[in-house]
């Protein structure tokens, strides 16, 4: 765990000799590309449905909430690291989350050898969220609050719910417990939940975007 210094003078600005690129439209880019391929299964799914084969239909539909909470959980991944290299490069307030992240000692080694070595922090960044799973609307909120964020929690009844749908897609077959029929499945319901997916990341990136207005104005 990172030792907690805020009762230490605080840090020489000049020790940083550069910072980390990080690009906001990319984190953006990335997920509505995502999300397009997403939506772009609907006429597949619509054109077994129009030939009499709903069981098919029905599967393409389930494929789309499993794509759909991965391409959340991707976004809430690249969200997170933009904010904590944001605070590494001084351009956002540090938070009380941020100062207790856990990193390895190989990273710790780099940083103490050399400030040129602060991109690093990205591999570091990647290291650790990729045992992290950011589906669950908690979960999110938690991340979030580590770089100075908060999600409206209008938004936690719908990503709960796709995190429970896409659950019990990829690993039950959409099967409950004893059941042996799968669960229904309908356009709507994926619409649904695409729904609630793009009233999240419309309320992330407005505040996103709050910040780095700040930033681009100092």
């Amino acid at each position: 765990m990172l030792k907690d210094r805020s009762d230490e003078e605080p840090r020489l600005e000049g020790k940083r000799k550069k910072k980390i690129k990080f690009s906001y439209e990319n984190v953006n880019k990335h997920f509505y590309e995502n999300l397009s391929d997403i939506e772009e299964k609907f006429a597949l799914a619509d054109r077994e449905k129009s030939t009499g084969d709903l069981k098919s239909a029905q599967e393409i539909w389930r494929s789309q909430v499993v794509f759909l909470d991965s391409a959340l959980d991707f976004y809430i991944h690249e969200v997170a690291k933009l904010g904590i290299i944001r605070i590494f490069n001084g351009d956002w307030a540090e938070t009380e989350k941020y100062r207790k992240i856990k990193v390895s000692m190989d990273f710790a080694l780099k940083m103490a050898d050399s400030h040129e070595n602060a991109d690093a922090l990205l591999d570091e960044i990647d290291e650790i969220n990729q045992y992290n799973c950011f589906m669950k609307f908690g979960k999110i909120q938690e991340t979030l609050h580590l770089i100075g964020l908060d999600a409206d929690t209008s938004n936690q009844e719908g990503i709960n719910d796709l995190c429970s749908r896409r659950n019990q897609i990829a690993h039950q077959s959409d099967r409950l417990p004893n059941d042996t029929n799968k669960q229904p499945i309908s356009k709507k319901d994926v619409q649904k939940y695409i729904a609630s997916v793009k009233s999240l990341v419309a309320d992330i990136n407005s505040k996103v975007k709050e910040k780095e207005k700040d930033l681009s104005e100092n």
